[in-house]
């Protein structure tokens, strides 16, 4: 496991939102949309550079979301109001 640091200037970041991306299920018990990942996004100001994304859940690695999901909503909710101040 490779882990780094990541360092977000929130001065420099126009937004933060949740990604959710998910896969249609067709099986015979279950039908519905799974959870594959889900990232905290933050869209730079300076549109020159890229956004930065923090996976928070990849089903490759984690079988079961354990409120990651709800993590980041918060915090995507509680940045965005302190960026609009």
């Amino acid at each position: 496991m490779l882990l780094y640091s990541i360092v977000v200037d929130i001065a420099s970041i126009q937004s933060c939102k949740t990604i959710r991306k998910t896969r249609n299920s067709k099986g015979s018990a279950n039908y519905g949309a799974f959870t594959q990942e889900v990232e905290l996004s933050f869209k730079p100001k300076n549109n020159n550079k890229d956004e930065i994304k923090f996976e928070l859940f990849n089903e490759e690695t984690n079988k079961q979301l354990s409120g990651e999901l709800q993590f980041a909503e918060k915090w995507s909710k509680q940045l965005n109001e302190r960026l609009k101040k």
